[in-house]
């Protein structure tokens, strides 16, 4: 298989080389990926194979596509039968792919099951489960994500995250730690690990953690109430 870049890189070359033409088909090739490029180029962007980035670069290979039908004259008297054609296609492989979109539940596991070594997908339906209270499922693809990116904190939480709501508060304490080594500046891992402290009754370390958590999310309302809430219950146990 021909790795995507050499096509995209062949695909820029022929763009140019009809540009310098001053050819239909260059204007064309400049419109796409001129569309294309922003969203490409952007530092940081992780939705680099989202299909929606291809609706507006499309438009310049429908005209295409459009204009040599109609310069073609033995297509001429087949073009009715061939646009409902498409258009029937078309319509059926839309309707086929709203039903991927009708709940979280089936895109993710679409995305999944067309991406499974993407960790972001994996996370996601992660995610998903735990909102339906499958935490078990949850779980598994949290650890999935974290297998295909070891330094993937927010996966590292939000499985702590489903493993307090599996009542297995030990193991979610050893990945609220992992990841607060990977991410120290991030906020939500130091207040639920904070909460799990309050829960045992260890409210020096749960105070320790909402400090930590509130001097990098000073806003963070949650960690403010449970804060609160710990220092009055330091107070009521120094005044037994």
């Amino acid at each position: 298989m021909i790795p995507y870049a050499i096509v995209v890189l062949l695909l820029i070359a022929r763009t140019g080389y009809e540009l310098a033409r001053r050819t239909a088909a260059g204007f064309l090739g400049l419109w796409f990926f001129a569309v294309l490029a922003p969203t490409s180029l952007v530092p940081g962007y992780l939705q680099t194979m989202a299909e929606h980035r291809m609706y507006l670069p499309l438009a310049p290979v429908i005209a295409a596509v459009v204009a040599l039908a109609a310069a073609e004259p033995k297509l001429r008297r087949w073009r009715i039968p061939l646009v409902i054609a498409v258009a029937a296609a078309a319509g059926t492989l839309t309707y086929r792919r709203n039903l991927d979109y009708s709940t979280p539940l089936a895109l993710w596991s679409d995305t999944v099951a067309k991406a499974p070594t993407n960790p972001n997908s994996q996370y996601n339906l992660g995610n998903v489960y735990v909102d339906l209270n499958d935490y078990p499922a949850a779980i598994a693809h949290f650890r999935a994500a974290i297998g295909l990116r070891p330094t993937f904190a927010a996966a590292y939480n939000n499985l702590g995250n489903a493993l307090v709501f599996a009542l297995d508060f030990n193991s979610a304490e050893l990945e609220y730690n992992h990841a607060i080594m990977l991410d120290p500046r991030y906020p939500d891992p130091h207040n639920n690990l904070a909460n799990i402290y309050l829960r045992r009754g260890q409210i020096g370390d749960a105070l320790r953690e909402y400090r930590a958590t509130l001097a990098l999310a000073p806003n963070y309302v949650h960690a403010q109430n449970n804060y609160k809430r710990a220092l009055e219950m330091q107070r009521a146990d120094r005044a037994k």
